[in-house]
């Protein structure tokens, strides 16, 4: 750049000495004029015509010298401001240059990516910081080495191949592993871009991002998509996709391929009393125990809540699906210690074998949960292989949904009864109406058959609309034959209690039936009563307004089951069975039991204690001074025209236990 500098003030002072060169060539001429002019006057100075015809030449050379004068005059100043000019821009063009060069530096050096240069061997001839910096090596120590010295074994094939297309002045874009000095590996996004004189490649330039966070964040997304969140086992989707690729495989071998899903019996009760947080624990606990009874080809996975599938691959008879099976039962089946709680649950396993079972994910992942559901059905705690007849009965439970659609219309729907009586006075001070399914085939239909069915079919709501106008018309029947004090208790289902008009449904049903409102106890679960807590307590309290009764079904299976008592306007809680059923076999239990007895009269509301069986459970809540019972041991639920059997005997039968108790 100085050089350019140079020669160009070189030639400016060359110019300048041209210009002095001319004044003196200029004047030399009428020195010549006038030597002539001398030598001219004394030869012929006697000839008149001759001096005269001589000096007008003369004046006239000399006018048109004069004006040549002035226009070289004129030219040498245009020369002279021309020349001025191009000084300007010849300073003005190293400047730029000069901050080109500067930009270029700055850009190079200061690029947030490794900004390199190659030669035609693929030889690293400069490097910018950032390119230092992923490669962990100064330039001293770059400068002459190969790129690929840097690049991961595995991946040196694809770099020698861009460098190779590089060099036929194609640019190219790759990824590579690099390995700095520490061994550490980062991915690299490469572009080659060749550097051309005329058409001939001479080199090439480089630019590689560094990748390895964007990968990094990639792999926690696939990792996210593919696997549960809390467990870290693969999901349902990641689940069918290797079960799918492991189904080729058995066909082409010619082996079996077992499907096992998993359903943790009670773990909602356990979820529910100890909160979701120790429920959380729990599975992480199960996810691992599931863990280190498989081999490591066999694959675990979480569906969701707390069911578990697991992929056997390999397997050669049903009897090894059966002993890993068994091995999980026995696993699975001890205690498990989780934040100073032990707990103890029980898995149902039900099992599906390719091909036998089926020949696609999709049938063998149904009949794997098919299996599982009877296993549940028949007991829990145990493993069942599916078989066809368990299809059949799914069948019929898509049937019994057809037939339910006509059960109301054809009046097959009965309400049972199902007394409560006040532990004190002995007295009989209700009833909770419970529903039944008589059909015309089948005969009596379990409400755990039928219920399931009308909750997930939305039929529940016509039903449930069918059971409160019912049951208010029979509390009004018991009250017009002198029973006035007789109450009647209805379960509203979460869809029931959901309904926008379930207020003014229930507010025309009392007007219709003339049942005194004070006399219709409405039942929610503590699962309606925990969620949406505003909307919740708005329109209980609409219901409170119309004067109607309210019960918690159920209390203490649900989590934070203190946290609304104060809040609801609620005037019953019913203690559910699974406490019952412990009393004297359980002192935890029986605690649970006193201690809700006792908040509940500081709160004063009434306790009823469901599914009372035997003397020693009554004799226990006695003590507690439980309010009111219900169960087998007053009497089981019966039809409408069997109520007024019990309301006469009843009172005198509770008498007369009482003292054998004592």
């Amino acid at each position: 750049m100085d050089r350019f500098h140079k020669e160009t003030l070189k030639e400016v002072h060359s110019a300048k000495y041209l210009t002095s060169w001319h004044y003196i060539r200029f004047f030399s001429l009428y020195i010549y004029i006038l030597i002539i002019f001398k030598f001219t006057v004394l030869d012929i100075a006697q000839d008149r015509f001759m001096r005269i015809g001589l000096c007008t030449a003369f004046a006239l050379l000399f006018f048109r010298q004069i004006f040549m004068w002035r226009d070289n005059r004129q030219l040498l100043r245009t020369y002279h401001s021309l020349n001025e000019q191009l000084e300007d821009k010849v300073n003005e063009g190293i400047q730029a240059l000069s901050k080109s060069e500067q930009q270029y530096k700055t850009l190079f050096e200061n690029h947030p990516d490794a900004v390199f240069s190659l030669d035609m061997s693929g030889n690293f001839q400069s490097a910018n910081t950032s390119c230092m910096e992923i490669l962990g090596y100064t330039f001293e120590e770059l400068n002459g080495q190969s790129f690929l010295n840097y690049v991961v074994e595995d991946d040196q094939y694809m770099a020698r191949d861009a460098i190779r297309q590089a060099k036929t002045g194609l640019s190219q874009t790759f990824e590579v592993r690099a390995c700095d000095k520490e061994k550490e590996f980062s991915y690299l996004q490469v572009t080659l871009i060749p550097t051309l004189v005329g058409n001939k490649t001479i080199g090439m330039y480089g630019i590689a991002r560094d990748t390895t966070e964007l990968k990094q964040k990639q792999r926690q997304v696939e990792h996210m998509a593919f696997h549960d969140a809390l467990t870290s086992l693969p999901n349902r989707r990641k689940f069918e996709n290797c079960l799918a690729e492991a189904l080729k495989t058995a066909t082409k071998r010619e082996t079996m391929t077992a499907v096992l899903f998993i359903d943790l019996d009670r773990f909602k009760k356990v979820n529910d009393r100890l909160g979701h947080d120790i429920g959380d624990l729990l599975l992480i606990e199960v996810s691992k125990r599931l863990q280190q009874s498989l081999r490591s080809k066999d694959i675990v996975a979480r569906q969701g809540g707390d069911e578990f599938t697991v992929l056997l691959t390999d397997v050669f008879s049903q009897q090894g699906a059966a002993l890993t099976a068994e091995r999980l039962l026995e696993l699975l089946n001890e205690p498990i210690y989780v934040s100073g709680n032990e707990l103890k649950i029980t898995p149902s396993i039900g099992i599906a074998l390719h091909p036998s079972h089926g020949t696609n994910v999709t049938k063998l992942m149904k009949n794997a949960d098919i299996a599982m559901y009877r296993a549940k059905a028949s007991g829990k705690n145990k493993y069942i292989f599916y078989s066809q007849e368990m299809s059949d009965v799914e069948d019929e439970k898509h049937f019994l949904e057809g037939e339910l659609n006509q059960a109301l219309q054809n009046n097959e729907l009965v309400l049972h009864y199902q007394p409560q009586v006040n532990m004190e006075t002995h007295e009989i001070i209700g009833f909770e109406a419970l529903l039944r399914w008589k059909h015309p085939k089948f005969g009596m239909v379990s409400p755990a058959e039928f219920i399931p069915i009308a909750e997930e079919t939305g039929l529940i709501i016509p039903i449930g609309e069918w059971i409160l106008r019912t049951a208010c018309q029979q509390a009004i029947e018991w009250h017009d034959r002198g029973y006035a004090h007789l109450k009647v208790g209805v379960n509203l289902s979460p869809l029931q209690f959901n309904q926008s008009n379930l207020v003014e449904l229930v507010s025309s049903i009392l007007e219709e039936t003339k049942l005194p409102a004070h006399l219709l106890d409405l039942e929610i679960t503590e699962g309606v009563a925990m969620k949406k807590e505003e909307q919740v307590i708005k329109k209980l309290n609409q219901l409170k307004r119309l004067n109607v009764q309210i019960s918690i079904d159920d209390f203490g299976t649900g989590y934070s089951s203190l946290s609304y008592l104060t809040k609801y306007p609620i005037h019953t809680l019913k203690i559910a069975r699974e406490f019952i059923k412990e009393i004297q076999n359980n002192p935890q239990e029986e605690a649970i039991i006193s201690s809700i007895i006792m908040m509940a009269k500081n709160l004063q509301l009434t306790v009823i204690a469901e599914g009372v069986e035997t003397n020693e459970q009554w004799s226990f809540l006695s003590r507690q001074q439980c309010d009111q019972i219900q169960g087998f041991y007053i009497s089981k639920p019966v039809d409408a025209d069997k109520v007024w059997d019990v309301l006469l005997s009843n009172r005198i039968k509770l008498a007369s236990k009482n003292m054998l108790s004592l």
